[in-house]
Parts: C-alpha cells; sequence; structure tokens
C-alpha cells in the first residue's frame, strides 16, 4: 500500500480548556400550609450545577426563619434530575430534630445540570399551630469544589396548622382562656357532621363541617368565644356553638348555651363579591368556674371551609359597647332600621 498524506496536516481551530463552574441557587418550593404530624414537607429547593457525572457530596443547611426548632421532627434530602419534587431518591441520610445548622452528607452523581437537591421536614405531631417553618442553604460540596448560593435564604415561609383531631367532640382541642390566637392554626377542612352531632342553632339545624373545641370555664363563669381575630384564614364566614356536656362521646347529653353566626366586626370574607364581616362572637355568663364546655365551629354553608383562629377570653368591661350610638367593633349595627339592629345574632351587649 502506498502512504496517503493529508493535504491539511493541522487544521484551523483549536479547543480551549476552561476550568469547570459549580453553583448553588435557592427557591421556596411551597408556602402552603403544613398540618401537625405530617411529613416530607419541602421547605428549600437547592438547584446544583456542574458537568453531568460530577459528584455532590454534601449540602450545609440551617433551620432559620423556622419559630421552633422542635416543631420539626426531621428533616431529609431527595434528589431529582428535574423541577418536580419526588421522595424517592434520598441524599444522606436522615438528620433527626435539626436545630440551627446542620450538615447533610451523601453521594449523588449529577444525572442533569442543574440537578435539584430537596430539603423536607417531619413536622411534629406536637408542633405549635400558627408557628412557621423555614430552611436556608449556606453551601454545597459539588465535585469538591464549595459552591455558595447568592440567596441563602429565599423569601416565604410555611405555617403549621392543627392536623385534623377534633372532627368529633371527643377529640376536641383544648382552648386557653385568655391565650389569644394569632395567624389561622386551625382548619375544618375535611371535617364531617357525624350521626346526632348537635347543631350551633342561631343558623340552621344541620352541620356541613363541624370540629370541635373546648375549654375550663374561668372563676367568673363569663367568657367570650370568638373566631373573629387572627390573619391569613382562609375561612372567613362562621357558625358558632357553645355547649355543656357531661360525657362528650354522647352527643344527646350535649345541651346549647350560646351561639352566634356574622357576630364578627373584624375578619373581611374573603368573598370579593361579598366582603363583609361573618366571623361569629359569642358570649355566655353563669358558667361553672372548673367545669368543662364545648365550642363547635362550622362553616355557613357546605362549600365553606378553611383555616381560622379561635380563642376563649374571660368578659371584662371591654368588651362591651361604650357609645350611646352603638357605633362600636363589638358589634356592628344596621343604621338603615330603628332602633338599630345588630349584624348577626347578637348574645350580649350593654344596654346602649
Amino acid at each position: 500500500a502506498t502512504p496517503q498524506t493529508p493535504t491539511t496536516t493541522s487544521p484551523t481551530g483549536t479547543r480551549a480548556i476552561t476550568a469547570a463552574t459549580y453553583t448553588a441557587t435557592t427557591s421556596q418550593p411551597s408556602t402552603a400550609i403544613v398540618l401537625t404530624g405530617s411529613v416530607d414537607q419541602q421547605v428549600l429547593r437547592v438547584a446544583l450545577t456542574g458537568c453531568v457525572g460530577t459528584p455532590v457530596t454534601s449540602i450545609t443547611f440551617a433551620t432559620t426563619g423556622s419559630t421552633l426548632a422542635s416543631d420539626i421532627a426531621a428533616a431529609k434530602v431527595y434528589y431529582t434530575p428535574t423541577t418536580t419534587f419526588a421522595n424517592t431518591t434520598q441524599f444522606g441520610s436522615t438528620v433527626a430534630n435539626p436545630n440551627g445548622t446542620f450538615t447533610v452528607t451523601g453521594s449523588q452523581l449529577l444525572t442533569a445540570s442543574p440537578g435539584y437537591f430537596w430539603l423536607v421536614y417531619d413536622i411534629s405531631p406536637t408542633a405549635v399551630p400558627g408557628n412557621v417553618v423555614d430552611a436556608s442553604c449556606a453551601s454545597a460540596l459539588v465535585n469538591g469544589n464549595t459552591a455558595t448560593p447568592t440567596t441563602v435564604n429565599p423569601t416565604g415561609t410555611r405555617s403549621i396548622v392543627q392536623a385534623l383531631v377534633n372532627d368529633d367532640a371527643p377529640g376536641a382541642l383544648l382552648l386557653t382562656v385568655g391565650a389569644g390566637c394569632t395567624g389561622a392554626p386551625y382548619t375544618n377542612v375535611n371535617a364531617s357532621e357525624s350521626s346526632g352531632e348537635p347543631v350551633s342553632s342561631c343558623s340552621g339545624t344541620t352541620g356541613t363541617h363541624t370540629v370541635w373545641f373546648k375549654f375550663t370555664a374561668p372563676a367568673s363563669g363569663a367568657v367570650r368565644v370568638s373566631t373573629d381575630l387572627g390573619s391569613g384564614g382562609t375561612m372567613t364566614d362562621t357558625r358558632l356553638g357553645l355547649f355543656s356536656a357531661t360525657d362528650p362521646s354522647i352527643y344527646g347529653g350535649f345541651s346549647i348555651i350560646s351561639c352566634d353566626e356574622d357576630g364578627g366586626s373584624v375578619v373581611i370574607n374573603n368573598d370579593v363579591d361579598d366582603p363583609g364581616t361573618y366571623m361569629s362572637v359569642l358570649y355566655a355568663t353563669g358558667l361553672t368556674p372548673g367545669a368543662t364546655y364545648y365550642v363547635e365551629v362550622d362553616g355557613f354553608i357546605t362549600s365553606i371551609t378553611g383555616t381560622f383562629c379561635i380563642a376563649v377570653d374571660e368578659l371584662s368591661s371591654t368588651m362591651l359597647a361604650t357609645a350611646a350610638t352603638c357605633a362600636s367593633t363589638v358589634q356592628v349595627p344596621e343604621a338603615t332600621t330603628t332602633p338599630p339592629a345588630y349584624t348577626g345574632w347578637v348574645p350580649l351587649m350593654d344596654e346602649n
């Protein structure tokens, strides 16, 4: 064979050698509520870039922004090659009871660039409703190189809401008189009316999505119970009933003491076509000090469910209207009637 010589032995063109780059970017994957006792709740997503096949060996997080570290039972990290969350590929080991800074170590090859690492929390069954959980990411180790996010703690938190354990009176949640309520830590989503369950008789004869609370009567035996407080709630039209009972498992033994529907004057209805004030405020006197009483909360109609606040307070003079015109935030007068009527059923007000 005759050897052949290329016409051009060194064609034009070169290939530049550049250093590989590794970046980290954080984002808030969800700001939806989280229920007490729920698992794998997404709190932070970290996008890491590098060559496909590059190993990720550690990521450093912190519980930054969380109200109480004790609300978090465990932290885990999952890997996905896309922005769709899945809990099938765990990175590293589960971190029990994280508090402050913690590092998750593992070995995950990037199957795509960027690859996505999701920090999730298991929420403690005893987490405090109304608190929030959040997280930050300080850095990640990608192919032995440190990648630091520009924004370590993106905007957004997730609020804790009490899981539905109070669908029936025996599971009633305890309210401490005078403790108040902030945010919207309770829900009636997925609640239902049980057979024989009593009804807040100020409005209607049947319930829809009823949930229960209880409290111990103060020494004065006089209380105000209100859903007309808090912020960010998704249920803004409630019915409220106060009952006495000796055995919460026997609905036939419940006796209604007081009720209200539409007596609120603070929380605005989230229906843009009807932005009134439809939360509930009831009053009761003559309760037996130290006795347990039960409170039923329901949406006004079947379609109304969501999150809300509720509080029980001992009566005081500050709760009574003081102006002879009846213009106060205690109850809302309807000025079109003479004498003035009031929005809602009002079980207690002063002589004015």
